[in-house]
């Protein structure tokens, strides 16, 4: 439930604006009043931010049900979001709110735990993390600690669609459950030392804590147990093992850890980058901020679940388990971190644990990046056509002056994707091998690059369908390298053009 700009109703920001950053009201949610209004057991939970100012207006308000059926809900602020509960309602199906100002309906959600039921979950949040991010984040827990579930919730991605990632996480062996919720609500001001501001309070961002307490009943009340982890996290035992093992023999209801930084010492400079890329940390950083797994069954009491804790319930603190935060996972949203880092043997050091999980999950550590294919390691996964292999050892022989960043992956076993950046665009050219004939097919990856692409390739006449230019399929012959050969012109071809367009010349 949103309130309309028209209502004359809003929520009011609770830091004064002295302590507001020059883009907090942009930032700021003004007017949800609940995310997810849901069945949880004989309950419906209205889930949502806090409703601050907006509380008085709810209590006078009147609830009821597609059958005009009065409900009484009971609201609770918690820190940055709220509980509310309408209690002994197991059969309501739309519900409508009534205040003098504006009138509001929406369908009660089913609930969804039995899809989590006795499974080992990891959870968080995302926002264009590259895909091959978040499968490379999932893959490594399932195979170190055993998770058998993935719970993310995409916070307005606009690089990819929400199935785009279901697709990615698809492809790990022994994932059964994948669930990825649309979350498209603003995430709020950040606290702290941010935006020219320094200790800023933490209390208008939102949209984390309200994926928190949603997550937490909508889907996971009958989870096993649950990774909170975000998407630049590995959660790592020091002995060995699976987390999850160690937390049942303490019989304690969860566990929180301290982190340590993963540098970007070391790294190649001219590849789309990966966890196995850095592996050195700084011993003069502190430890990062703590996290936790859980047993929601013995969590059922807690105040609220948080990123860094639960409240009101005794987690037991643990020096067997850090997670591994890396600096060169991210998409530099908050503040630039992903810049290279020179060596300093004084302070920079292998992260010897990490490097050997590492090894057992991707493989060798000293890969070639432009080379990687994802499911090789593994023989039961699906293995890349002959084809696709031989035109990705063409292509990984290759440079290009004008491409850079060139970094080789496969989608599918049936689709070798090149990603390359031109002026700093990124784009990506899919090769398809449709038994013996290969489709290629041309996108940015960002919407000034889509733009770049469509001065690129505008007045060619190829057909643009799902934000990607189709070039004719091309029919194989026996002796491929001949195939490998014209894709490497191509991508000259794309790189000169596509500068060529930046400087005003005519793509044709």
């Amino acid at each position: 439930m949103v309130i309309p700009r028209h209502a004359g109703m809003a929520r009011k920001p609770p830091r004064p604006p002295g302590q507001q950053q020059k883009s907090y009201k942009e930032k700021f949610d003004f007017r949800t009043l609940f995310y997810d209004v849901f069945h949880s057991g004989s309950d419906i939970v209205l889930s949502g931010p806090p409703l601050l100012n907006l509380k008085p207006e709810m209590e006078r308000a009147d609830f009821s049900t597609e059958l005009g059926a009065p409900l009484t809900p009971t609201f609770t602020d918690l820190d940055r979001t709220q509980r509310s509960l309408i209690h002994d309602a197991p059969s309501a199906q739309l519900l409508t709110m009534t205040t003098p100002l504006v009138t509001l309906s929406t369908e009660v959600s089913r609930d969804l735990g039995h899809l989590f039921a006795n499974r080992k979950v990891l959870f968080t949040k995302s926002k264009n993390n590259r895909l091959d991010w978040i499968h490379d984040w999932a893959l490594f827990h399932v195979e170190t600690h055993g998770v058998d579930a993935v719970l993310l919730y995409d916070n307005g991605s606009t690089e990819y669609v929400p199935e785009d990632v279901v697709e990615a996480l698809a492809r790990i062996p022994g994932l059964d459950v994948i669930v990825v919720v649309r979350w498209p609500f603003p995430f709020g001001p950040q606290g702290g030392n941010w935006d020219r501001l320094t200790n800023a309070p933490w209390d208008s961002d939102f949209c984390e804590y309200g994926i928190m307490e949603h997550a937490r009943y909508r889907f996971l009340t009958g989870a096993a147990a649950v990774i909170n982890a975000d998407i630049d996290e590995l959660v790592l035992l020091g002995a060995g093992g699976s987390v999850f093992d160690l937390l049942m023999k303490t019989g304690s209801p969860g566990m929180t850890y301290h982190g340590r930084w993963i540098e970007t010492v070391g790294a190649p400079t001219d590849a789309l980058l990966s966890f196995a890329d850095f592996q050195y940390f700084d011993d003069r950083r502190v430890p990062t901020t703590r996290k936790w797994v859980a047993r929601p069954s013995l969590t059922r009491d807690a105040a609220q679940w948080k990123t860094h804790q639960i409240s009101g319930v005794d987690l037991t603190p643990s020096t067997q388990i850090q997670h591994r935060h890396f600096m060169g996972i991210n998409s530099d949203w908050k503040r630039a971190r992903t810049h290279q880092v020179p060596l300093d043997p004084t302070v920079h050091h292998l992260d010897r644990d990490l490097t050997a999980a590492l090894g057992r999950v991707f493989g060798p550590s000293h890969r070639d990046d432009r080379a990687l294919v994802w499911g090789l390691d593994d023989p039961s996964a699906p293995q890349p056509s002959e084809l696709l292999l031989e035109i990705q050892a063409r292509l990984s022989e290759s440079r290009f002056d004008n491409l850079k960043r060139v970094h080789l992956w496969f989608y599918r076993p049936n689709c070798l994707v090149v990603d390359f950046r031109v002026d700093g665009l990124p784009m990506a050219v899919d090769l398809i091998d449709e038994s013996g004939r290969i489709a290629v097919k041309l996108i940015g990856r960002t919407e000034q690059a889509k733009v770049r692409v469509r001065e690129l390739m505008g007045k060619t006449g190829l057909v643009e369908l799902g934000g990607k230019y189709h070039l004719p399929a091309v029919a194989i012959p026996t002796g491929h390298r001949s195939f490998g050969d014209g894709v490497e012109k191509l991508l000259r071809a794309i790189g000169t053009r596509a500068l060529e367009s930046r400087d005003g010349g005519v793509a044709s």
